[in-house]
């Protein structure tokens, strides 16, 4: 029993770790894409995405503040998209 609650949370780990990485490689992107005028709105549903997953697989109150942190920057930028294109 003791083995496979280790294994699971090793498991849960690297799904978060991940993730996680999915998350930075996104940011990445709409960076460059803030920068050189290429950013668009399925980058950030993409970044929304990936945000709503690692916040189902997590219960730690400073990451949920990251991640709210960064939709509200989805937020932000999709709205300047939608003000420019409309």
């Amino acid at each position: 029993m003791a083995l496979q609650s280790v294994d699971m949370s090793v498991e849960r780990r690297k799904k978060a770790t991940q993730g996680g990485r999915t998350i930075l490689d996104i940011l990445h992107g709409v960076k460059l894409g803030v920068l050189d005028g290429t950013l668009n709105p399925a980058m950030l549903d993409s970044l929304s995405s990936a945000v709503g997953s690692a916040r189902e697989a997590t219960d730690d109150p400073t990451l949920e503040g990251i991640l709210d942190e960064i939709e509200l920057r989805a937020e932000v930028e999709l709205a300047k998209l939608q003000r420019r294109g409309g």
